[in-house]
């Protein structure tokens, strides 16, 4: 059985589309566990409504405590032997967890995942999700290095995959409460403990994308948690698997110049400077053994970051242009 993970918290709107989604699927075998995460819209009433219809659904209506904390308690009322998570305004191609249920059953794998379309409207779906379909089956270690690395194969969300309930027991890939971006703290930690991995780039998870989401809106202090995330990535693998900390260095070193790029994106990057300074910091003291997953631009890159901000000011204007020309070489190749 296949425990469907739902936390609920103001979707309303989009609610009856991701649980018809999940009850519809040609996989019969589920428990659908809706956490209503002190939703104060009409989510409640929606999700008891829907266990009168079907016997499968199991409903939690607890105080709000965020997503992490949504995400744990259905953990801990789950029993199945796989379990799935599926984000409320998102939802499911109907096929979606047969096709990785079977993928787990006949290639013996601990986590499989497929790939997702970002979307702001249904109408765009039938018109995106066309690509030419690639699989792989990996160790572990070998999906866990895939994600430090940035490959494009295993992907940071815990949204898309199905994994063995195994893999969260001892509470060890519990979701952090209290930070965004939770699935940065968690996924390594999940790839670190499976066996095998498989990932298809079949579009079977439907992501609904909305302006007012924490990754559209403008520079916060809690988008610094992503390198906080990447922080604690280094630390639990230099404890668990040193031989994989120069690929944790290179994650880190990318998340943070992520950040500090996304900063100088605003319009007044400048009332950020204590950050900045902060992700500056962060930069300066990630040993340099990543430097072999670094191209020349990234590099380049890093080092005026190091020398000052002042001086990554006047050398952004061609940090800019270098980036085209990268990218234009990349289309022509």
């Amino acid at each position: 059985m296949v425990s469907v993970i739902v936390p609920i918290y103001k979707v309303e709107h989009w609610l009856r589309r991701c649980i018809d989604s999940i009850l519809n699927q040609t996989y019969s075998e589920l428990e659908v566990i809706l956490v209503n995460d002190g939703s104060p819209d009409n989510c409640g009433e929606i999700c008891d409504e829907y266990a009168l219809r079907d016997d499968r659904i199991i409903v939690i209506h607890k105080e709000n405590g965020g997503l992490s904390d949504a995400r744990n308690v259905g953990i801990l009322a789950a029993q199945g032997e796989y379990i799935t998570f599926v984000d409320s305004d998102d939802f499911l191609a109907l096929d979606s967890i047969e096709f990785l249920m079977d993928k787990i059953v006949r290639l013996d794998v601990d986590i499989a995942q497929c790939s997702f379309l970002p979307f702001y409207n249904e109408s765009e779906i039938d018109s995106l999700k066309c690509c030419g379909e690639q699989e792989y089956v990996l160790s572990g270690f070998e999906a866990l290095e895939s994600y430090l690395l940035h490959t494009g194969v295993a992907h940071v969300s815990s949204w898309g995959k199905i994994y063995k309930a195994k893999l969260f027991e001892n509470e060890v890939a519990f979701f952090p409460v209290g930070r965004i971006n939770e699935d940065s703290f968690t996924t390594f930690k999940l790839f670190y403990r499976a066996s095998r991995f498989y990932a298809s780039n079949r579009k079977l998870y439907y992501y609904q994308l909305r302006d007012s989401s924490i990754m559209g809106e403008p520079f916060n202090l809690k988008r610094l948690d992503d390198a906080d995330a990447a922080a604690v990535a280094v630390e639990f693998i230099s404890s668990h698997c040193p031989q994989y900390v120069p690929q944790a260095n290179y994650h880190r070193i990318l998340i943070n110049r992520f950040l500090f790029r996304t900063i100088f994106d605003e319009e007044s990057p400048f009332d950020w400077i204590d950050s900045l300074n902060l992700i500056r910091k962060n930069i300066i003291n990630t040993p340099k053994d990543y430097n072999m997953y670094c191209s020349r631009f990234i590099r380049l890159e890093l080092f005026f970051i190091r020398c000052g901000i002042k001086c990554y000011v006047v050398a952004k204007p061609f940090i800019k242009i270098a980036g085209k020309v990268r990218s234009l070489r990349r289309k022509t190749c």
